[in-house]
């Protein structure tokens, strides 16, 4: 028997802010790994991490982020060691045919790490060790070793306008 109605992922947008997005990037996963995925809008989510975008030394960001990457991958490996039986499927595969649009302002310290976060993996791609960036968040147990905030891919956008308190850097009306 046929349903009667069908939901198609064109039909189906979210949209949240603040914490509201913060549970739409679960909500987004965990659709993707369905091969549902939703057209999702996220205003400045909150992505827990150092405020690095602060420094104006770039060279030394690069080489605290990619110490911390290093870092939460020896975590993570050491805490979930591989077994010896193959990966079903690559986690960042599956959840790139999930784009959400993020909107980030830089200075928000609660999203700021959204930012530090794709210039990681550019920068890291960049050296020809992306894959050791993307694959090292799907060691382990499928939720347990991921980061809740792992994105494989995201249209960012920034605000670029100065905001002279964090209230207004916080804010949805920026946007």
């Amino acid at each position: 028997m046929k349903p009667r109605y069908s939901i198609r992922p064109a039909s189906v947008w979210s949209a949240g802010h603040a914490l509201g997005a913060a549970i739409l990037v679960l909500v987004g996963k965990k659709m993707a790994r369905k091969n549902f995925p939703v057209k999702t809008y996220l205003f400045n989510p909150p992505f827990v991490t150092l405020p690095l975008g602060r420094i104006k030394d770039h060279n030394l960001v690069d080489k605290l982020l990619i110490l911390a990457r290093l870092l939460k991958a020896a975590t993570v490996a050491t805490l979930n060691p591989p077994k010896n039986e193959p990966l079903v499927h690559d986690k960042f595969e599956v959840l790139s045919s999930w784009e959400p649009n993020l909107f980030v302002n830089p200075e928000d310290d609660l999203c700021l790490g959204y930012i530090s976060y794709f210039e990681l993996r550019t920068l890291m791609q960049s050296m020809g060790a992306g894959k050791i960036n993307l694959s090292m968040d799907a060691v382990g147990k499928d939720s347990e070793a991921e980061s809740v905030d792992t994105l494989a891919t995201a249209c960012l956008t920034t605000n670029l306008c100065p905001s002279p308190d964090f209230k207004l850097a916080h804010g949805i009306e920026q946007w």
